[in-house]
């Protein structure tokens, strides 16, 4: 699906349901067995910084940047509020003109390798007992922990593993693409038509700044996908605004954002089946104060994400290539 594009269904069959027949379709722990997922995130835009006054600024600088987690959900011992996360593969690739930058990371199979440029700067196997890092402490680990509250959403969201594990997955844009692919589940049965909120943070720039958009969600229906019988929820986002309170403690000066999307949710279980969801945001912000020197800040950033069950969250399973096509470790 292209950015922008209206997410469709994969053909899901309707479901013959009454339209007064209550449904349960609230936040449920995983298994203990865990669920698999796999998520794909891909966001791209520009940001330019003017100085004030005069407005004499620098060419936009254009990023663009693709996730790509295969992972489990896992009960913590009992605890219905508190979700483990563990990695299974991962891909991340990053392209930026201002400052000039090139990476890509393939974690998946028992191998690491990580590109700058043109060059590969790490390629291992196995265990690699000589290096700080290696795939087996993060393949099939547990990455990160999360609160969860009775509607579904993550906070408080805390790496796990080794250090170097730590370290390593803190600087991609993990936690927040896990947090933003989870919809809001309302609180209680309810009908076709019913309607409930949530807030989320974007995946993108703005939301690592602290900007929320609020979501407003509608139980349309029932379908079935893949031959299991799903609750479907239709979601959007809509502002245009000035003097935005941002969750970093400092004001927007202006925000436009849009936002729209799908979830199915299984009926029996109340788990998450699939996701899907574009965004588009502007924001401005201004960074200091006379007589200190004054700059405004412009984004400009588009994103889409889908979420999927998959059938096993084993490491090195799954599709051999990546969504994009290419292998996952073939040349590029």
């Amino acid at each position: 699906m292209l950015l922008g594009e209206q997410p469709q269904a994969a053909e899901p069959e309707l479901r013959r349901r009454t339209h007064d027949e209550p449904v349960s379709i609230a936040y449920r722990a995983p298994p203990k067995g865990g669920l698999a997922y796999r998520l794909v995130v891909e966001y791209s835009g520009e940001h330019e910084s003017a100085a004030e006054p005069g407005r004499q600024g620098v060419p936009p600088a254009h990023e663009t940047h693709l996730l790509e987690l295969e992972y489990r959900e896992l009960p913590a011992g009992g605890r219905d509020d508190v979700l483990l996360f563990a990695l299974d593969a991962l891909h991340y690739r990053l392209a930026q003109d201002a400052p000039k930058a090139e990476r890509e990371i393939e974690l998946g199979d028992d191998r690491l390798r990580i590109r700058e440029g043109s060059e590969i700067v790490t390629d291992l196997r196995g265990a690699q007992p000589k290096e700080d890092l290696t795939p087996r402490k993060l393949l099939g680990q547990i990455i990160g922990s999360a609160l969860v509250d009775p509607a579904g959403s993550l906070s408080g969201l805390q790496p796990r593993g080794a250090p170097v594990a730590r370290r390593f997955v803190a600087e991609l844009p993990v936690a927040r693409a896990l947090a933003y692919a989870r919809p809001a589940f309302p609180d209680q049965p309810v009908r076709p038509g019913a309607r409930w909120s949530s807030s989320r943070f974007p995946v993108g720039p703005a939301g690592s700044l602290g900007l929320a958009l609020a979501l407003d969600y509608t139980l349309a229906g029932f379908q079935d996908v893949d031959g299991v019988a799903c609750a479907w929820i239709l979601f959007s986002a809509g502002h245009d605004g000035e003097r935005v309170r941002s969750a970093a403690g400092f004001d927007f000066d202006r925000v436009v954002a849009s936002l729209r999307g799908e979830a199915f949710v299984e009926l029996e279980s109340a788990q998450l089946r699939l996701l899907r969801l574009d965004d588009e945001i502007r924001a401005v912000y201004t960074i200091g104060a006379p007589p200190a020197p004054v700059r405004t800040h412009r984004l400009r950033h588009r994103s889409q994400l889908r979420l999927e069950r998959v059938a096993s969250g084993l490491p090195g399973a799954g599709e051999a290539s990546w969504a994009d096509g290419s292998p996952r470790f073939g040349p590029r």
